[in-house]
């Protein structure tokens, strides 16, 4: 569990996380005992008054360690008091979330891993399967393992990088954040290519022709992958749990994961640093 300033600092996501699939309602602000005690009776109205009460007492809360420590318990009870019903695998969803912000992985892990098993509903359940994915991308975690065929029709997987630090970067032609993150990634490249690491990007465009278009007109020297040929759950992207762009995923030369979301100065300093070697001294201003 973290010190409770930094449980108090990721708070406003916890409570947020109630807000999954569920409509806010004028819900009574009802103890969260009494209403995780609610036994087999209406699981929806019980669920309600429980996640009304969570958001109530995360918002309030003197003591943020004692109050979320309260509201995973809680959770935990209502799932068992309402087993095999669609609020359970709520329930599990959230006390997943919130013990992902906690950094309490297994913890996560347990529940999203339950909320899957329960659900009946295929949308809430890939959400739950992409939740997993994201557990995956931890540093020192090894990625998912996947099989992808190039624009040039070679066919790749991570372990072709064994050796070398690479960057898995998803994000497409349309997005705006992606193309202004591009003069960082391609100095990075030219900087440190000859040193031992590579780029993997994966587009996911649907029009292929908007891809080959623009890697024309761009300097990209690294591999490309057009995900969308893949079908959706079979894709890269899918896999990685990749739900906004650009997502990036640095592996070191050891084939773990050593970063993720890096973007300006720190993707620079992580991959000096993945490739072992020493981080370049900035320059003073009044230095000539």
């Amino acid at each position: 569990m973290k010190h409770p300033t930094s449980i108090r600092s990721i708070l406003p996501t916890a409570i947020l996380s109630f807000s999954i699939l569920v409509t806010f309602a004028g819900a009574p602000s009802t103890a969260l005992a009494q209403a995780s005690a609610a036994g087999a009776g209406n699981a929806a109205d019980a669920w309600n008054e429980l996640r009304a009460a969570a958001q109530q007492k995360l918002q309030t809360a003197e003591d943020p360690e004692k109050s979320v420590r309260e509201v995973l318990a809680d959770l935990e009870r209502f799932a068992a008091a309402h087993a095999g019903t669609p609020e359970a695998s709520f329930a599990l969803f959230n006390h997943g979330s919130l013990a992902l912000e906690l950094g309490d992985d297994a913890a996560a892990e347990r529940s999203f891993r339950e909320a899957a098993r329960l659900t009946t509903d295929p949308q809430f359940a890939a959400h739950v399967e992409s939740q997993l994915a994201q557990l995956a991308m931890r540093p020192g975690k090894a990625p998912p393992a996947f099989a992808a065929r190039t624009l040039a029709g070679k066919t790749i997987s991570p372990q072709d990088f064994r050796g070398r630090v690479v960057l898995l970067d998803f994000w497409a032609t349309w997005c705006g954040p992606c193309i202004a993150e591009l003069p960082n990634v391609q100095q990075v490249y030219r900087e440190h290519h000859d040193a031992g690491f590579d780029i993997v990007s994966f587009s996911l465009d649907r029009d292929k022709a908007a891809l080959t278009g623009f890697l024309k007109k761009r300097e990209m020297p690294w591999t490309h992958v057009f995900d969308a040929e893949l079908p959706p759950t079979a894709s890269v992207a899918a896999k990685y749990g990749v739900n906004a762009i650009p997502f990036m995923v640095l592996i070191g030369r050891d084939g773990t994961i050593t970063g993720v979301n890096l973007r300006g100065p720190a993707l620079a300093k992580a991959v000096t640093e993945a490739l072992g070697k020493p981080p370049a001294i900035e320059k003073r201003s009044d230095e000539s």
